[in-house]
């Protein structure tokens, strides 16, 4: 090694991506309930479908409105 310090490059974003952040862990959300509804943990009608995947939405947009305000 010649003269000491190196750099190391992170191969990653450099920043955090709010909005798919969100957006995934919204749509984690929804498969989770669906799962625990299939194996019988939970007893949901079809009629939380519908709030449940607006709901993901709304969260997704809100924080791609939020984030765009800061850039």
């Amino acid at each position: 090694m010649h003269g000491g310090r190196h750099r190391v490059r992170r191969s990653g974003p450099e920043r955090l991506d709010v909005p798919t952040l969100v957006g995934g862990l919204a749509a984690t959300g929804v498969g989770l309930l669906l799962l625990l509804d299939s194996l019988g943990a939970l007893r949901l009608s079809f009629g939380w479908l519908g709030p449940a995947l607006l709901g993901a939405v709304g969260a997704y947009l809100l924080a791609a409105g939020l984030a765009q305000r800061r850039r």
